[in-house]
């Protein structure tokens, strides 16, 4: 019976140093950078640190971002899984870098109030990081502070830092409070196009779609959902934003949405501050 149990033991050991180099290799997958699974990092995992950083950089368009991801050993199944995602963003045209670390949850039961259990994990891709901190919302799965499992908006709070990790926090929203798709119907976005613009736009990408004017022309644009004003942001190729005015002006957006943004006081202002700033780079450029 001993030799018996010694022999699985000493298979299954053997399984695992076999399949640790794959699961590795997905854990770099998992993120989004399975080019960063080499040499190099084979043999930071093969020094058997508790601890191995890899650092990395990646260009999105003109932003730079600087990234760190902090691996953990698992003594008992002698792999290294991730803790920690640190990122740190320099955005084009801007002095100052904006940083969060993302630390991430093994994948573990939780139980539900129906007295169901539900397998959770929590991380986010090094793409997903990037729109966070650039300001885009991104959908999860996260739990509540009762452990309830809901589907979620998540953005970060670049007004408010956390004391302790110092950290921005995280503003999660329920998806049923800010419906996609029906956000997309207040605009002139063909409804062919959703399907797709909906899995680019839960990701927080900065996607591009077409309107159609109201001179039956097309106008191509860069949209991200705004959670917290229950609209789209439209933005120019050049990433310039597109105010309310000039939506109006195009046609492209339904007028019962334009209605209930001018009805909000944080609306209103920002469009005297769009306003005053185009007027004073007209006045620049003159």
């Amino acid at each position: 019976m001993r030799s018996k149990i010694f022999y699985h033991l000493k298979k299954r050991s053997m399984t695992s140093e076999v399949n640790v180099d794959d699961y590795h290799k997905n854990e770099f997958r998992r993120i989004g950078i399975e080019e960063g699974f080499g040499e190099h990092v084979q043999k930071l995992f093969s020094t058997g640190n508790d601890t191995v950083d890899y650092n990395f950089q990646r260009k999105f368009g003109r932003d730079q971002l600087e990234g760190t991801i902090r691996f953990k050993r698992d003594e008992l199944l002698k792999r290294y899984d991730i803790s920690h995602l640190e990122l740190h963003l320099q955005k084009a045209d801007t002095v100052e870098k904006i940083g969060q670390r993302f630390y991430f949850q093994k994948l573990r039961e939780v139980a539900q109030r129906d007295g169901s259990t539900i397998k959770h994990s929590f991380k986010v891709t090094v793409q997903e990081g990037y729109n966070l901190l650039s300001g885009r919302p991104v959908r999860k799965l996260m739990l509540d502070k009762n452990n309830m499992q809901i589907d979620s908006w998540i953005r970060l709070n670049f007004k408010e830092l956390s004391p302790i990790s110092r950290n921005h926090k995280l503003i999660i929203e329920p998806v049923a409070s800010f419906d996609l798709k029906e956000v997309l119907r207040e605009y002139t976005i063909s409804e062919n196009q959703h399907h797709a613009l909906i899995k680019s736009l839960e990701r927080g990408d900065l996607a591009m779609t077409t309107f159609l004017n109201n001179k039956s022309e097309t106008e191509r644009l860069y949209i991200s959902p705004d959670t917290n004003m229950y609209c789209l942001n439209l933005y120019t190729h050049e990433l310039r934003p597109v105010s309310l005015n000039e939506q109006k002006e195009l046609g492209i957006i339904h007028p019962s949405l334009i209605k209930r943004l001018e009805q909000i006081p944080s609306t209103r202002e920002l469009l005297k501050k769009i306003t005053s700033h185009t007027l004073k780079r007209t006045q620049k450029i003159g």
